[in-house]
């Protein structure tokens, strides 16, 4: 039985607020978000910030998430050592699911998951995903473009590929192949929007973190930004070119397809100018 401690979840009203409160108050990193979820990094240790259904989630424990591979056998060793099922086994599209509470009244959240051949990704599993597809070296170009077409084709697989393209610590980020190249090209109403929405908060965050005198972190947006570019720059797609042209004149403008975005986001106007330059 193999267990792999995945992250610590914490259910949130305002997921945009708890953003600014945890990256502010706390200093931690915001690798990626969203308006209904968010994933900050404590100093290596993964937070994830879920938008709660109803006010009975909000609070309380923190959910500690694992992966497993034997769901029974894990359950039965908890039980075993005091913890207790809440609510039956799952098995959604992703795998088999139980929550578990330990004898302290902590929430355990278990995951044995599918093989990413049978079912859609989540998020944080897409991200797993990309990092063991990039490691791997016993792919050649042709196999490592389908896994990645195969794997930006729904949302999560998308933005779980770029959060760990962009910000990790691949030498293909800076200089992608035809492979990665041709597998984002063949794909482009599901990564166009992806591209340009990391251009301009990279380009953002970088701003903030200068601010907020924290020039490494300001250097990582940097870098995201500049990988994010070149890709633009490479897969050269006319849907990529309509957003940005789109997002660069909201930016301007204060209206239009994307003021919506950059005003949730809280932009000012030395944030808009550097969207609407990079974005040229």
């Amino acid at each position: 039985m193999t267990i792999q401690f995945r992250h610590i979840m914490l259910m949130i009203k305002d997921v945009t607020a708890a953003v600014k409160f945890y990256q502010e108050g706390l200093g931690l990193t915001v690798v990626n978000a969203s308006p209904n979820m968010a994933e900050l990094d404590a100093n290596g240790t993964k937070i994830i910030i879920h938008g709660a259904e109803n006010q009975a989630e909000v609070g309380g424990s923190p959910i500690l998430s694992f992966h497993v591979t034997d769901l029974q056998e894990t359950i039965a060793k908890l039980e075993s050592l005091g913890a207790s099922l809440q609510g039956r086994v799952r098995e959604p599209s992703f795998g088999k699911v139980a929550a578990m509470r330990s004898p302290e009244g902590h929430l355990l959240s278990l995951l044995q998951p599918k093989s990413s051949h049978e079912r859609a990704m989540t998020f944080e599993e897409a991200i797993a995903y990309t990092e063991q597809l990039l490691s791997r070296t016993d792919l050649d170009d042709a196999q490592l473009q389908s896994e990645i077409t195969n794997l930006v084709k729904t949302s999560n697989g998308a933005r779980g590929f770029f959060v760990c393209f962009l910000t990790e610590e691949w030498e293909l980020a800076d200089n992608p192949s035809p492979a990665i190249i041709q597998a984002l090209q063949a794909e482009p109403n599901a990564i166009a929007e992806l591209l340009v929405k990391n251009l301009a908060m990279s380009t953002a965050m970088a701003i903030t973190h200068r601010r907020n005198d924290k020039p490494d972190q300001a250097n990582d947006s940097d870098r995201v930004a500049k990988r994010t570019a070149l890709l633009i720059e490479k897969v050269n797609l006319p849907e990529v070119r309509a957003i940005a042209k789109q997002m660069q004149d909201s930016a301007n403008m204060d209206s239009g397809e994307y003021a919506a975005f950059l005003e949730k986001w809280g932009y000012d106007a030395e944030q808009k100018q550097a969207i609407a330059n990079v974005l040229s």
